[in-house]
């Protein structure tokens, strides 16, 4: 038996993850985002993570051309950036009120988002349709430590914390107090 696409998807909309949107700069040197649902931390020895695209994505062929990407980790009110980074074939230019000026970075920083990594492509294995691309991480810029991630979950967009978490959070508070 053969899994089906929609088993497939279904299956996978059950997991939950950040949203990260990679960034990079175009032909024409203008900032540019893809959103993407696999960015993972690979090791931390080098500092390194690990990215799919797809291979016929534009933002695979120039990410392999100039040897640098950005990951930024977005948060809840980032919600705009992600759906217009993830728009098929169209237009992927960072609008400039999204982007930090941000001095050492050789990749485009999304202004506001919990975390950007600015990497170094290291090396790059094609997968059936996607590309596994590791970056060597050689810069972080971390953003409010209190913020919380815009999350994918179910088919769309959410936030981490549940009405399950706010019962655990007062419990602990009538323990402690």
């Amino acid at each position: 038996m053969t899994l089906s696409l929609q088993e497939f998807r279904s299956a996978f909309r059950r997991h939950a993850s950040t949203v990260a949107v990679v960034s990079y700069f175009d032909e024409e040197e203008r900032p540019c985002g893809m959103t993407v649902s696999s960015a993972v931390s690979l090791s931390s020895e080098p500092p390194s993570l690990l990215v799919s695209l797809h291979r016929r994505a534009r933002t695979f062929e120039l990410v392999e051309k100039q040897g640098a990407f950005g990951v930024n980790l977005l948060h809840l009110d980032q919600r705009a950036i992600a759906q217009h980074c993830s728009r098929p074939g169209a237009d992927k230019l960072l609008r400039p009120e999204w982007i930090a000026d941000e001095a050492g970075s050789r990749t485009p920083v999304v202004s506001g988002a919990m975390a950007h990594l600015d990497c170094t492509l290291e090396r790059w294995h094609p997968e059936f349709t996607h590309a596994l691309l590791i970056g060597v991480i050689e810069k972080a810029i971390l953003g409010d430590p209190e913020a919380s991630p815009l999350m994918y979950f179910g088919g769309g967009y959410n936030r981490v914390a549940s009405e399950v978490d706010e019962v655990d959070r007062q419990h602990w508070q009538l323990q402690i107090g």
